[in-house]
């Protein structure tokens, strides 16, 4: 047990630091390094009031507020740096005439800004809004003209742009899917819109936007890159509604009613030209972290997909191996981001990259680059005074073996000092060097903090 008497909800990593609210009263942001005492409240707000949500921009920390009970009312946006300071208020909107629904909510990042939506209750109007984390730049994107009005939802951010359905008041026939890049004039509905309607679900996947729509009251899987040309219909239900979506192995999933059956889930390919990465592992025999000429590749090491970002392999990662020339490649891929990982061999440590992966993006049919990993015997590098001005000089650093990080953490930092001082002026043998050193830290530690 970390701390007693808090109930996390709404958890966030940001920073390298957990944020949640306590759900004891929804009225105190926390944080949390792991440690009890890292364990602290970063803000928290009045009596009558109760947090709503959670979003992050970079290492800044936004959350929502709202005033307690029916009636008038006020919903507020704040953000925090965590540094203990307290929250800085952005701005305050009084509560629309749905109070359960004012906002702001759909909280999304873009482009080192905070989009959400709001519906204000002084002129009732629902739109667009962004913040660069102060109050004055805390403002209106775009306001639903009133045929639209009711509510944004399903906000999503693809690349440069923003998506997400209008829904229009009572008594009007049909949503819409729009578009913006942020700005006023960049906000529009996403053609063929007007042939479109109603638009139900909104979905991310494999580089696309797909979304669900009738058209002639024919229920329609759809996928657009944000024109008209580039909006086209992947499947027709013969029936009037379609419903969530979600995607796994290269398809769209969705619920669908076609007259005859119900609702039953359908499954379709997304329209996309399989991906390829490809990169290389070099043996990095001076350990200075670049191949330099005459460093060749080295064959058969696995290289993985690290999907779910643990570090680790894991068995639905999919994985490759190198070939005689040290090239890795994976094929067949969707569109989408990619953490690529090694497993270093036993003997061998990481000398590139930074952090002992590579993330990289792929379009529809391309084919990317992915990073260069280095890899030094470790039999073969003398643990001495060299070695640690090379350590001294990236201390508190991020690194690799090639900088000092001797542990494999990706920091150069204590650890790999005592590791230094237990190994020094030998070369280690086969397996990894923390392996033989990491039993001893906490005695060496000890004994560092006696003095």
């Amino acid at each position: 047990m970390v701390k007693d008497n808090l109930l996390p909800a709404d958890m966030m990593v940001v920073g390298g630091q957990l944020y949640f609210f306590d759900v004891n009263s929804y009225q105190a942001l926390w944080k949390c390094d792991g440690t009890a005492a890292g364990t602290v409240l970063v803000a928290d707000v009045p009596a009558g009031t109760q947090l709503r949500q959670l979003a992050a921009v970079g290492n800044q920390v936004f959350f929502t507020s709202e005033d307690l009970g029916s009636g008038a009312g006020y919903e507020r946006l704040w953000r925090t740096d965590g540094t203990g300071t307290g929250a800085v208020l952005l701005h305050s909107w009084q509560k629309g005439m749905d109070v359960e629904t004012s906002g702001p909510d759909n909280l999304v990042a873009m482009n080192g800004n905070l989009y959400f939506r709001v519906d204000d209750g002084a002129t009732n109007t629902d739109g667009l809004w962004k913040s660069d984390g102060t109050a004055a730049g805390t403002v209106p994107v775009f306001t639903l003209p009133a045929q639209y009005r009711s509510f944004i939802s399903h906000l999503t951010a693809m690349g440069n742009e923003l998506y997400f359905i209008g829904i229009g008041p009572s008594g009007f026939p049909w949503t819409a899917l729009w578009k913006s890049d942020g700005t006023t004039v960049g906000t529009s509905v996403v053609a063929p819109g007007e042939t479109i309607s109603p638009v139900a679900s909104l979905l991310t996947a494999y580089g696309a936007i797909f979304f669900t729509g009738e058209q002639n009251s024919v229920g329609k899987l759809w996928q657009t890159d944000g024109t008209d040309a580039g909006t086209v219909a992947l499947a027709d239900t013969g029936g009037a509604g379609v419903y969530d979506l979600g995607a796994v192995n290269g398809s769209i999933l969705f619920d669908a009613f076609d007259g005859a059956h119900g609702v039953e889930p359908w499954a379709v390919p997304a329209d996309y030209a399989p991906a390829t990465i490809a990169g290389s592992i070099f043996d990095d025999a001076n350990h200075n972290g670049a191949r330099d000429p005459g460093e060749g590749g080295l064959a058969g090491i696995t290289v993985f997909l690290d999907l779910n970002g643990d570090g680790r392999l894991d068995a639905a990662d999919p994985t490759t191996r190198t070939d005689a020339g040290g090239t890795y490649t994976f094929t067949g891929l969707p569109p989408g981001t990619y953490t690529i990982r090694q497993v270093v061999p036993s003997g061998y440590a990481a000398t590139a990259p930074l952090g002992y992966s590579g993330t990289v993006t792929v379009s529809s049919g391309q084919l990317v680059a992915g990073p260069d990993f280095g890899n030094v015997q470790t039999s073969t590098v003398p643990l001495d005074f060299t070695y640690l001005v090379t350590l001294a000089r990236n201390y508190s650093r991020p690194g690799t073996f090639a900088t000092g990080d001797l542990n494999g953490d990706g920091v150069v930092d204590f650890d790999d000092l005592v590791i230094l001082a237990r190994s020094y002026g030998h070369r280690p043998s086969s397996g990894s060097i923390a392996t033989t050193a990491n039993s001893l830290l906490p005695a060496f530690r000890k004994a560092a903090h006696r003095r």
